[in-house]
């Protein structure tokens, strides 16, 4: 792992929570939404846009580690890894797509979902895996035959219940879908978020990687 890699890899799993911000038709609604996440703070954000991502990085530098959420394909990526993005929330385990990350220096997160997916990231040896909170509850590492364990962001989460469940599955942060709406909204929502998943830390040390 570079040490590019590793620096935001860090600031992610600081942040706890990787924000997914669908304005990908109003660059406008991505600042002032970053704006709002970074008051909050949450300090991972993911775009559906390149346009967008570019404005983030332009007005917050490195105050937030910018990124592309649910890229498909290889071309997908290069757009993405061109507009500067630090890291890429890939919606499958695609040997081409973690190829192109890698020779990049850019930190690759796949959507993993068994033993195959978890291989292949393990080959690549990344450090961040997203997975879906079923596939974590039901302990996606049992046939894992080497001792290969990334941090797992969770996906798929509607609520508030379903968030603790997340923490108290063991995962190490979790993926939360942002969308327009007041800035003082998303900062409220951000903070009820991450009171309920430090609460749930609490309730079960025992279960956190």
């Amino acid at each position: 792992m570079t040490d590019q890699i590793f620096a935001v890899m860090a600031q992610i799993i600081r942040s706890t929570f990787v924000a997914c911000v669908d304005t990908r038709a109003d660059v406008r609604q991505a600042i002032e939404v970053s704006d709002a996440l970074l008051a909050a703070p949450v300090l991972a954000v993911a775009f559906a846009g390149a346009e967008a991502l570019v404005a983030v990085q332009r007005r917050h530098g490195s105050n937030l580690v910018t990124g592309a959420w649910n890229v498909m394909d290889l071309a997908g990526t290069e757009e993405t890894i061109a507009a500067g993005a630090s890291f890429v929330v890939c919606q499958d385990c695609n040997d081409a797509v973690l190829q192109r990350c890698a020779r990049a220096g850019v930190l690759a997160i796949p959507t993993v979902s068994g033993p195959d997916d978890l291989a292949l990231a393990s080959a690549f040896d990344l450090p961040i895996c997203r997975a879906s909170l079923l596939s974590v509850a039901g302990n996606l590492f049992q046939d894992q035959p080497n001792a290969y364990q990334p941090h797992l962001m969770v996906t798929g989460w509607n609520d508030e219940r379903q968030l603790a469940a997340c923490a108290e599955v063991g995962a190490t942060l979790a993926e939360w879908m942002v969308y327009a709406e007041p800035q003082a909204a998303i900062i409220r929502r951000a903070r009820d978020f991450r009171r309920v998943w430090e609460d749930s830390l609490q309730a079960y040390p025992e279960d956190v990687t």
